[in-house]
């Protein structure tokens, strides 16, 4: 964790709020919004958004995480549940991934910073389509061009607006795809009809075993996967490693599309990482 510390505080609070984050550059680079819906249980939503002239997709995915913990450390909250539909953000903030591209490392200690002051904090990828809100905030203060705004609403929340902003997500339905390897096709089949209800326990269950592709480095992978699936998985996990970026090679060579094949590898490292830290903690209390 970073020793820097950017002192927003009031008198912390017993409380539980969930933050949810997002961001977009129309461009990318190009003008941009950011965005935080900061949900209170039995009190008023908060809605919190800022106008960029010029930033990245993930420039303005960091500002909308860095806008709802300001504003969750202004109200005194103690415990925050950070939740977006960035992977980069994510990940980067929990370790996971490695913060490579310079013009994010200070977004990312700026983050870090904010999230020491809480007592406590979970960070949590969600899909797109669970993040409406924050999204459509996201795209208005795009579309206002104004600085930093927050406006409370009723606990109901704000009303759900389709996105106008497509993001990478969108793009994948039109990437080249790979016929499942047999052992696999119908689970893959059953996860990419059921996808945008797929849960975490449908992407644990589907486990290759030692295959073709297992043995397989990065360098090999990448003579094997269009160049266009590359390029998007690129853009989509801008600062995932080497050996991320072969897991995510594989799912695909197995049959599995890009978008899911990112995601199989997400579920995949945060179970890895939930027994890893629970390992530490019984060790611990040896």
């Amino acid at each position: 964790m970073n020793n820097q510390s950017v002192n927003l505080t009031a008198k912390k609070t017993n409380s539980k709020l969930t933050i949810l984050f997002d961001g977009g550059s129309r461009g990318n680079p190009g003008i941009a919004g950011a965005a935080a819906i900061i949900k209170q249980p039995g009190a008023q939503t908060i809605s919190v958004s800022k106008f960029f002239p010029h930033a990245t997709n993930n420039e303005a995915e960091y500002n909308g995480a860095i806008l709802g913990l300001e504003k969750a450390l202004e109200i005194g909250a103690g415990q925050v549940v950070l939740k977006g539909d960035s992977q980069l953000v994510i990940n980067q903030l929990k370790g996971t991934w490695r913060v490579k591209t310079p013009h994010l490392r200070p977004l990312w200690t700026k983050a870090k910073s904010l999230l020491n002051q809480f007592d406590s904090v979970k960070l949590e990828w969600i899909p797109r389509a669970q993040n409406s809100e924050a999204d459509a905030a996201a795209n208005q203060a795009m579309d206002q061009r104004k600085g930093v705004s927050a406006v409370r609403n009723k606990a109901t929340g704000l009303p759900k607006v389709q996105p106008s902003l497509p993001k990478l997500a969108d793009q994948f339905s039109e990437l080249p795809k790979v016929k499942p390897v047999p052992k696999l096709a119908n689970q893959i089949s059953e996860l990419i009809a059921d996808a945008k209800n797929a849960k975490l326990k449908d992407f644990l269950k589907l486990k290759s075993g030692r295959d073709e592709f297992t043995s397989k480095r990065l360098p090999t992978l990448k003579e094997m996967v269009p160049a266009s699936v590359q390029n998007a998985i690129a853009s989509a996990m801008a600062d995932a490693d080497d050996s991320t970026l072969a897991k995510v090679y594989r799912w695909y060579l197995r049959g599995l599309p890009a978008d899911l094949a990112i995601r199989k590898v997400q579920v995949d490292l945060e179970v890895s990482e939930k027994i890893i830290e629970r390992r530490k903690k019984n060790q611990q209390t040896l």
